[in-house]
């Protein structure tokens, strides 16, 4: 196994052991590579869409310190936001911008969704995310004025990631401080050297762990080593805790200081071709100082025997020495396709040390990268893999979703090296507002071989967001007109529409940042409160009610409400609490439900304290305003009486129940 080069080295490249080499990109493809594919760093800050074509008078991006949050991590994602003035691109210091997130919460102790930041002169500020327990997206939007960005965050379940270990050798008495770096780190976590348990072991945050190696395991004669490996299992108090490990990660060395034998940090690049060839630097330490005193040896070690083929060394300084790879097949040796030891020897002293599995052949697959790592679930984005050997027959799987591919293999560059596929993102299919993510998968189709990139594919779906509607008010019969602003609303679709949990009528999605719809009928119960009529009598009158409005993407079933948003205005009338009521009601149809009639009291005079409904089927109720669903179309005679201490009062009327419409299907439809 590979180990990360020590700190004092020229160069820190932490490589991770080639068994694991789906995890990061080879370091010999280079900085070209991430200019060819146009890539970004996948753990830099992800930065928030432009304002929506609506527009208004900021500029607003939203980054986030983490790429993902864990599930249940008390490791918060810093979420910064950035606001900017259209007309001047000058900061907007001062300013008040709101920022609302869908899953998570900005206290470590309490549900907060939502929170108030005042921008510095700058014109930016900061926001603390924590998890919580549930996985998903956590779509953040921040809104000044008219002006909204978005941001979504995965909130996905751990997983542990040891990426370096610094420094990865100390003397066998311990007691030095390692610092490990990679992902999912959760406290509390437990790192073992060799199977000894560290003394002290710390999460400093989800990237880097800070432990205490012990003594090492069993002694180290002098002038010699002892290779360990280093294991890390985090949130060690919940079931079935993630855990990691790196083979020959950490060396203890004897005495007080290392020894003078040789020690391999890591190889770049880690991998090459079957005919050799190639220049590999090692990186580590304790190494001849001359290109006479070095070998080197690609080959197996069993036991205390090596078995390889000698590379040509180029040059050996006490740190690094630089080598052409000899081929996978030479001397008999048969080494193709396969990860291998490699053994760095001081002719002078005759000290040598083996690191194996650091540098593995192939002419097989090795998928390094994917740009963009998210895309629409409704599809059509290009996506580019990137990587060695890649086959003019692929097959490509996004989160497990085949693509199609629409550029076979090509030379990402013009200096060779890295290989590249574009392929086009399919649809998916999400409920419950969670689109699939997952790794991306290559298969090549013609020797049935696949490989499988570390890089995480999401899709991402269409999240409506309210932020206000008007007019904000309207009279209890329903049908006023109601304009609802926001974000993410899909021009073409049909969102379902609710006030007061009942359906809206008429809903039209105008742009992306408005939607029109009609109001039902109010269906609740108006609260009440005492009045004196014109003529001096004590009487009681209805009050406004104040509901909820919600819009839900139906292909994402992605959904967000504002609370207490509309307010219905009933008949405000005091009436007398003598009077008799005079019974009278409507009634209307309920959209997508053919066979169900809404009921809604209309009587005047006294206030009624008690109602029932006969509706001519055999079934009642005693509800003042009721849903009924029939169970056949048809005309039905309906009866409503209403009483209260003064009098009673009854009225019928025949309701006509319509023949369900079954749409016909579209014969020009493919499937």
């Amino acid at each position: 196994m590979s180990r990360p080069p020590d700190p004092r080295s020229p160069m820190a490249l932490p490589v991770p052991p080639l068994v694991r080499a789906a995890r990061l990109l080879v370091l010999g493809l280079g900085g070209a590579l991430l200019a060819a594919c146009n890539s970004t760093n996948p753990v830099e800050p992800t930065g928030g869409t432009p304002p929506p074509p609506a527009g208004g008078s900021y500029t607003i991006t939203i980054t986030s310190s983490l790429e993902f949050l864990p599930v249940a991590s008390t490791d918060p994602a810093t979420i910064t936001v950035s606001v900017k003035s259209v007309a001047t691109n000058a900061p907007a210091a001062g300013v008040t911008c709101g920022l609302s997130t869908s899953l998570g919460s900005f206290s470590a102790t309490q549900s907060v969704k939502v929170v108030s930041l005042t921008l510095s002169s700058e014109g930016t500020a900061t926001a603390k995310l924590y998890p919580g327990s549930d996985s998903g997206t956590a779509t953040l939007l921040a809104q000044v004025d008219t002006s909204v960005s978005q941001l979504d965050v995965p909130v996905r379940e751990s997983t542990v990631f040891i990426r370096s270990i610094e420094p990865n050798h100390g003397v066998a008495e311990g007691g030095y401080t390692v610092r490990i770096r990679g992902e999912g780190f959760v406290d509390p976590v437990r790192v073992t050297f060799g199977g000894v348990v560290s003394p002290r072991a710390q999460v400093r945050s989800a990237n880097l762990v800070e432990a205490v190696a012990p003594r090492s395991p069993t002694p180290v004669d002098a002038n010699s080593t002892l290779t360990v490996t280093l294991a890390l299992t985090s949130a060690i108090n919940k079931p079935n805790p993630p855990s990691d490990s790196l083979s020959d990660g950490f060396t203890y060395t004897s005495g007080d200081t290392p020894v003078d034998r040789p020690v391999i940090f890591s190889l770049d690049p880690p991998s090459g071709p079957n005919a050799g060839g190639q220049t590999v630097t090692i990186f580590g330490a304790f190494f001849p100082t001359t290109v006479e005193g070095a070998q080197v040896l690609f080959g197996f070690a069993t036991g205390d025997q090596f078995d390889g083929v000698e590379a040509t060394v180029r040059s050996s300084s006490a740190t690094r020495i630089e080598v052409v790879t000899p081929a996978a097949s030479g001397l008999g040796q048969s080494l193709q396709n396969k990860a291998v030891d490699v053994l760095v020897r001081n002719r002078g002293t005759g000290f040598f040390t083996i690191s194996r599995t650091i540098y593995r052949y192939g002419d097989d697959l090795f998928l390094g990268d994917v740009q963009p790592r998210s895309a629409p679930a409704t599809g059509g984005t290009t996506v580019t893999l990137v990587g060695r050997n890649l086959p003019s027959q692929a097959g490509v799987l996004l989160a497990g979703v085949a693509a199609t591919v629409i550029r076979t293999v090509y030379a990402c560059t013009t200096s060779g090296g890295p290989q590249c596929i574009d392929v086009e993102s399919p649809a998916v299919t999400v409920s419950g507002c969670s689109p699939p993510f997952g790794p991306v998968t290559l298969t090549n189709l013609t020797t049935g071989q696949s490989v499988t990139s570390s890089a995480v594919f999401s899709f991402t779906v269409s999240r409506p967001r309210l932020t206000s509607l008007t007019p904000t008010s309207g009279t209890s019969a329903g049908s006023t007109l109601v304009m609802i602003f926001g974000s993410g609303f899909r021009t073409g679709s049909t969102p379902r529409v609710l006030f007061n949990n009942v359906a809206a009528t008429a809903v039209s999605v105008n742009t992306s940042t408005s939607i029109s719809a009609n109001t039902p009928a109010f269906t609740g119960s108006f609260d009440t409160e005492t009045c004196t009529t014109t003529d001096g009598a004590s009487g009681t009158r209805f009050k406004s009610k104040s509901v909820d409005v919600s819009v839900t993407d139906l292909e994402s079933s992605c959904t967000d409400t504002l609370a207490g948003a509309f307010t219905y205005l009933p008949d405000t009338t005091c009436r007398a609490d003598s009077l008799a009521p005079v019974a009278n009601f409507t009634y209307d149809t309920i959209p997508g439900q053919p066979l169900s009639l809404r009921f809604i009291n209309q009587s005047s005079g006294g206030r009624g304290t008690s109602f029932h409904w006969t509706f001519g089927d055999g079934f009642s109720s005693s509800q003042e305003t009721v849903t009924h669903t029939y169970a056949a179309a048809g005309t039905y005679l309906v009866s409503f009486t209403v009483s209260n201490a003064t009098g009673t009062s009854s009225v019928s009327k025949q309701v006509t129940v319509p023949i369900p419409f079954s749409p016909q299907p579209d014969r020009k439809r493919r499937w």
